[in-house]
């Protein structure tokens, strides 16, 4: 089979997947009232495809399986499609350190430096993203008021610990999956 298009396959599958547990594998950590953030798994296979073929591959699957996901859904988002645009930022701020990382030298040490940079990577992007871009839009849809102190406490508190929380344990996941599917790298 033609390398290009057995990428294109793999790719596909991989964003298909990521989409699916995106879509059905999905819970909440945190009680109300901020029970809309859910943990879910599906950046372990945007990471899997970086480590095959690099970094701008695992943010195609993210941005794929963000697309995939608002198809199942009928393009009707109860966040306005903020939601997924938060999941799609966060998720290329999670992708992009470990698997660039990756790509110059690759290795189980490699890995793990480049998961924990990429936790930490994240959990920054949210804050920021999330107070200066996220929250903002959220304000503007559905009217919401809160002064600039409570949304600094929002971010440090439940969007930060939210973040932490999902990517440590997707970083975890992959670590210990790592040497167990290395050989679909060579797929």
């Amino acid at each position: 089979m033609n390398r290009k298009l057995s990428k294109i396959i793999k790719i596909a599958i991989l964003s298909a997947l990521a989409s699916v547990v995106m879509f059905f594998l999905k819970f909440p950590i945190f009680a109300p009232p901020v029970n809309f953030l859910e943990v879910d798994f599906s950046n372990v296979f945007s990471l899997l495809g970086g480590f095959m073929f690099g970094p701008l591959t695992a943010v195609a699957i993210e941005f794929f399986k963000i697309l995939l996901y608002m198809l199942y859904n009928g393009f009707a988002s109860k966040t306005f499609y903020i939601g997924e645009l938060s999941n799609l930022i966060y998720s290329v701020a999670f992708v992009l350190p470990v698997t660039t990382l990756y790509h110059f030298k690759k290795g189980k040490k490699t890995v793990l430096i480049g998961l924990l940079c990429s936790v930490l990577f994240v959990c920054a992007a949210a804050v920021i993203t999330g107070h200066y871009i996220i929250y903002p839009m959220y304000v503007k849809r559905f009217g919401e008021f809160l002064s600039f102190t409570l949304a600094w406490k929002f971010a440090l508190t439940y969007v930060l610990g939210f973040n932490a929380i999902k990517y440590s344990a997707s970083a975890i996941i992959v670590f210990l999956l790592y040497k167990r599917v290395k050989f679909l790298f060579k797929w």
